[in-house]
Order: structure tokens, then sequence, then C-alpha cells
């Protein structure tokens, strides 16, 4: 019987900093970097691509004044 493949997480989930808001960035897949960011998910992939790293999670970060209630923005 074959075992199920496992994920390594972080322990902790890291901190975005503010100037990310608004933008979509590209983890590093074990979730502890920010390889690149851009207006687009495609944007983010491009800088992630010109960073030398392809195996990336992709990931909008909202604006730094902005939270979410219910799947809604709440001002």
């Amino acid at each position: 019987m074959a075992m199920p493949r496992t994920i390594t997480r972080s322990p902790a989930i890291p901190v975005v900093p503010r100037r990310y808001g608004g933008r979509w960035v590209a983890w590093s897949r074990d979730g502890r970097k920010i390889i690149g960011s851009g207006k687009t998910p495609e944007e983010a992939r491009n800088a992630a691509r010109r960073a030398g790293v392809r195996d990336v999670a992709y990931e909008w970060v909202p604006p730094a004044g902005e939270r979410f209630i219910g799947g809604h923005a709440a001002g």
C-alpha cells in the first residue's frame, strides 16, 4: 500500500509586507518566501520566472486597509 504524500508547511503563516496589498504574490512552495508579485497572476508568475523559480503558489493579498468578513470586503 502506497503511503500518501505529505506537504510540509511552515509552522507559522508569514506576515505579508504591506507593500504587497492589492497585488498577487508568488510564494515559494514551502510558503516561507515571496518570490515575485504583480497586478495580475501572470505578472506574479513572470516575476517568479525572472527570479529563476517556476514551482510557486499564487495568492491575492487584500489591500492593507481592507478587512474581509463572510467573503465580502468590509471598508
